[in-house]
């Protein structure tokens, strides 16, 4: 595993996480996180405030009895910081499933290392998520899905193979799986399982 990669987890694990409540607002729909806190800094003041955002637990299990996740996945996301100082969540979540958009809170750790690279005002490029397993079964499939958003075009797909077979192997049957880039950057691993 990449140094950057335990380091970062190490960080995360270290960090007192925030659960901050969202702030509904008619802002720009569709849009990354850094374009909707961009619009309300500039309507009313305040501050970008970067880290990362617990996202979806995976693989997604749609079997009828609970399991517990393999890993979870920490994105690179930004926040509005207000007048006072408050965290707001001004980006709404999306259901990886259903595709609809809805209003909830975040689970938040602030890491000001975790900046965007900002190519111009309306491109900006979050860093590679970082997976963390939740229980053992999960290690592998974390640790592939660390390396397909870190890896070069020509062995993203590669490792992304490998995080759905260490799925298979931890007992879960993978049904689905699907990948989104932004250019040659690895942006969104979502694998769908079956627990049986």
């Amino acid at each position: 595993m990449c140094p950057d990669i335990i380091s970062l987890r190490r960080r995360i694990a270290a960090s007192k996480i925030m659960v901050v409540e969202p702030f509904l607002w008619d802002g720009l729909p569709g849009r990354a996180c850094w374009h909707h806190v961009k619009q309300i800094v500039a309507e009313r003041g305040g501050s970008f405030i970067y880290g990362w955002a617990l996202g979806t637990p995976g693989p997604i299990d749609h079997s009828p009895r609970y399991t517990v996740p393999l890993y979870a996945r920490w994105v690179n996301h930004v926040l509005w910081s207000d007048h006072d100082g408050q965290l707001r969540e001004v980006t709404p979540i999306r259901d990886e499933l259903t595709g609809q958009r809805v209003w909830q809170s975040t689970h938040f750790i602030v890491d000001d290392a975790a900046g965007f690279e900002i190519a111009t005002d309306q491109v900006c490029c979050p860093q590679p998520a970082i997976y963390v397993a939740v229980r053992p079964e999960g290690e592998l499939a974390a640790d592939y899905l660390c390396r397909a958003e870190r890896a070069a075009r020509d062995k993203q797909d590669y490792w992304v193979m490998r995080a759905v077979e260490a799925v298979r192997c931890a007992g879960l049957t993978p049904t689905s799986w699907r990948v989104r880039r932004v250019g040659d950057k690895l942006r969104d691993v979502l694998i769908v399982a079956d627990s049986g």
